[in-house]
């Protein structure tokens, strides 16, 4: 994959990631990188 945009805040190693492109040969030129958010995230008291 080749990728020349800015990264997100939240990329790092082993993160689960989204890419939009195209291929080019045999590598992915990407156009947008996202990634998933933590799973650390708990589930706040529920609304009422």
């Amino acid at each position: 994959m080749r990728y020349d945009g800015p990264l997100p805040n939240l990329f790092a190693e082993e993160r689960e990631v989204l890419v939009e492109g195209r291929l080019e040969g045999a590598a992915l030129a990407a156009t947008r990188v996202m990634t998933t958010h933590p799973t650390e995230y708990k589930e706040g008291p529920p609304q009422r």
